[in-house]
């Protein structure tokens, strides 16, 4: 793909403003205001949103079936059902840099260009390095707060002095349970000075609403995984008093061995989880502030992604109008894989369907894709070209396996 490209006579769509019938220029992988470069015309009939932030996910954990038997009391006996499983002996053929490949065609395919990846610095270090999407990788981190927790990171107050200091994130999941040290989980973090504005604080089902207000009043934000909560226990956070008391609420998928397929999948299921729980809706344009500016806020990247605006990186993918759809903002929240046309990462297309390569000016095209048909959810396919050797992937998979491994997020042939 060229340096410099203009897409014209489509529509943007960001959190809280929509321009129609505009030119979207790309200079240098990086949106921008000159409009002199390669001429791609699409005729008005699709909408660009900025690339999606998944604000939570294990990638090491990128594999299929979920696995457990809850209601848990708390995250740990789900752990011990996990490693104990088959699955995981059968997950464990495959290396680290197989598991985050899937790991990143699993955002790719449903519009998310980056992800924070709860792990150790260890593991992701290396893998944003060789990543197609952006890995987030200035952050301090704990696994949990509590005394069983995993040792991901130094002492929390090390690692939240740290924070402070270089005004990166500090992640963890907390209040992951309802036994008694996990609803303490708030109350033993602020002792340690951990609930502050870059704080980034994951489930939180057990908060209560003196939490919720502390966590507000200190400006920290929340990452809802209610798919993930669902499964392991049967419910999930407050998440309306969260977003009553103004806290930065986030989205994420959490791995697939405990929660959604994709982003897509969880836009969905927490908008459906929303009607039935407070009986109104929750409201589109805010589903899509929370994986866009929330978590752009959240991570610290503000100034790099988050929005389609001139000067941040050219993050972005399109679907195209739909007319029986109230708003494009219902287009985003009801879409699924097959509607994701093209997804571009810093002005790269990393995925696009075959309709889009006679309009690509695109050198060593099978060098550095595969053309591929993927499938959704509900079986429909497309076909189009990912970036990488995504067919090679899954024949050494299965090769691994042994068998025809099906995995729903990764689903091509």
């Amino acid at each position: 793909m060229r340096k410099k490209f203009v897409i014209s006579d489509l529509s943007i769509c960001n959190h809280d403003q929509v321009r129609e019938r505009v030119s979207l220029a790309v200079k240098d992988g990086r949106f921008s205001n000159e409009k002199d470069g390669f001429k791609l015309s699409l005729k008005d009939d699709y909408i660009a949103y900025p690339g999606l932030i998944n604000g939570h996910d294990h990638l090491l954990g990128s594999y299929y079936p979920k696995v457990g038997n809850g209601p848990y009391l708390n995250w740990r006996p789900w752990d011990n059902d996990l490693k104990n499983s088959l699955l995981y002996s059968e997950r464990k053929n495959l290396t680290i840099d197989e598991l985050y490949e899937i790991g990143n065609y699993r955002q790719i395919l449903s519009g998310v260009t980056t992800v924070c990846d709860h792990m150790p610095h260890a593991v992701t270090d290396d893998q944003s390095k060789k990543s197609l999407i952006r890995i987030i990788d200035q952050y301090c981190i704990a696994h949990e707060i509590s005394s069983y927790e995993l040792k991901w990171g130094r002492e929390h107050e090390v690692e939240i002095k740290e924070a402070k200091e270089r005004d990166i994130p500090f992640i963890t999941h907390i209040e992951e349970g309802f036994d008694e040290e996990a609803l303490q989980g708030i109350d033993i973090l602020h002792e340690k000075g951990g609930v502050f504005a870059n704080s980034v604080l994951v489930h939180c089902i057990g908060c209560s609403l003196q939490d919720i207000r502390l966590m507000a009043e200190k400006k920290a934000s929340m990452v809802w995984c209610p798919n993930s909560n669902f499964f392991m226990f049967n419910q999930t956070a407050n998440i309306k008093e969260f977003i009553d008391q103004e806290v930065n609420v986030c989205l994420g998928t959490d791995s697939p061995m405990s929660g959604g397929i994709n982003l897509l999948e969880e836009i969905r299921f927490a908008k459906d989880f929303f009607m039935k729980k407070y009986s109104f809706d929750l409201d589109d344009k805010f589903l899509m502030q929370m994986v866009t500016l929330n978590s752009a806020k959240a991570f610290k990247l503000e100034g790099e992604v988050g929005r389609i605006k001139n000067g941040l990186s050219a993050d972005f993918f399109l679907i195209e109008k739909n007319d029986s759809h109230e708003n494009y903002y219902e287009t985003l929240v009801k879409a699924t894989v097959k509607d994701i046309e093209i997804v571009f990462r810093a002005g790269i297309p990393l995925f696009f369907q075959d309709k889009w390569l006679p309009l690509l000016d695109l050198a060593d095209l099978d060098k550095n894709y595969q053309k591929v048909k993927v499938f959704d959810e509900g079986g429909e396919a497309v076909d189009g070209y990912l970036m990488g050797r995504p067919l090679d992937l899954l024949e050494n998979l299965r090769k691994k396996i042994g068998f025809n491994k099906k995995l729903p997020f990764f689903n091509i042939a």
